[in-house]
């Protein structure tokens, strides 16, 4: 379980405009779980496959997810688009087929970007670095009370063995939403 966790997927935004304007934009998505609860099951099986030559077999083994309950409330989804300055772009003469008009640039209403919203991680990039505080824009994309995602693999006639068993490993989560959407649920019809 985890509370109030931020999650960003941003990359530069590198054009003409920014070069001539001498700035260096990222744009992505940030997104806030107010509260994020995972539980996922993996099992080690191995199953007997035919081999290389007729009288060969051999053991395939893999872990996949067998079961998962994933469970987010209050989302809170922005695109977001920050600018550094960046002057020394502006040192390297650029030709342009047109004549662009960078001179003019108009901005969307956007939320404002709280302390809480900013993390200089989100910018990281192996070849670029700025020591000029970004202009941040946010702008609102999806407000959701509640995600919840279920997976429960079914067996398809061929048994896998697992030399580990059905034993416990955790405080299992697993069907614990859907117990709490059943509960409100007779409460309601009753």
């Amino acid at each position: 379980m985890v509370p109030h966790l931020f999650i960003s997927h941003v990359y530069i935004d590198d054009t003409r405009d920014s070069w001539a304007s001498g700035t260096t934009s990222f744009v992505g998505t940030k997104a806030h779980v107010g509260h994020l609860q995972a539980d996922m099951h993996q099992r080690d099986q191995e199953s007997i496959a035919a081999g290389d030559s007729q009288d060969n077999v051999k053991v395939v083994r893999h872990k996949p997810f067998y079961a998962a309950e994933v469970v987010m409330k209050d989302i809170d989804l922005r695109a977001m688009l920050a600018t550094f300055s960046d002057p020394l772009k502006q040192s390297i003469p650029l030709s342009f087929e047109g004549d662009p008009d960078i001179s003019n640039s108009t901005r969307s209403p956007s939320t404002a970007a709280t302390l809480d919203w900013i993390d200089d991680d989100d910018f990281v990039e192996t070849d670029w670095s700025s020591k000029h505080e970004p202009d941040i824009q946010l702008f609102p994309v999806l407000l959701c009370s509640r995600l919840t995602y279920f997976k429960k693999s079914v067996t398809s006639g061929t048994v896998e063995g697992s030399k580990f068993g059905i034993e416990d490993t955790h405080t299992c989560l697993l069907g614990s939403e859907a117990c709490k959407w059943l509960a409100i649920f007779l409460s309601l019809v009753s």
